[in-house]
């Protein structure tokens, strides 16, 4: 790829002068920066939240293995893994479908299980920052933290 950015340069150098070069250039590194960013598997996007919101043995489940307190199914493993550094990112790496679902969750939890998203809130935010980061945003789409 560098190879590539210094033929580029070099011809918007010979025919466009200095200042759109670089333009041109950052726009590539930008370019080559998004692409490479790393996102987190969509391979669960597809889960059926209604049904595990409906289901309070389901949901459960799920605190319970985000809590460290029962077994996870793959997916509750890989929400798991990837929630400490979607909380830390702002969800960066997460797709659309999983922005949407996490508030989806969110809005559920804390209005009809307040006592699971408490349980929650004190494993992964301690300190109440990321409760501070997100209130703004969150409130928009009518979730009072």
């Amino acid at each position: 790829m560098a190879t590539w950015l210094k033929m580029v340069a070099m011809h918007a150098s010979e025919t466009l002068g200095a200042k759109p070069i670089f333009i041109i250039v950052c726009c590539a590194f930008i370019g080559l920066v998004l692409a490479d960013t790393p996102k987190y598997t969509t391979k669960y996007d597809n889960v059926d939240l209604e049904e595990i919101i409906k289901s309070d043995r389901l949901m459960k489940n799920y605190v319970n293995c985000l809590l460290e307190k029962g077994k996870c199914t793959p997916d509750g493993a890989e929400l798991k893994r990837v929630l400490p550094d979607a909380l830390h990112t702002e969800c960066s790496k997460c797709s659309d479908s999983q922005k949407k679902g996490s508030r989806k969750i969110m809005r559920h939890l804390i209005d009809n299980k307040p006592e699971w998203w408490t349980e929650l809130e004190n494993k992964y935010d301690k300190e109440g920052a990321y409760k501070k980061q997100y209130r703004e945003e969150l409130k928009k789409d009518g979730i009072k933290l």
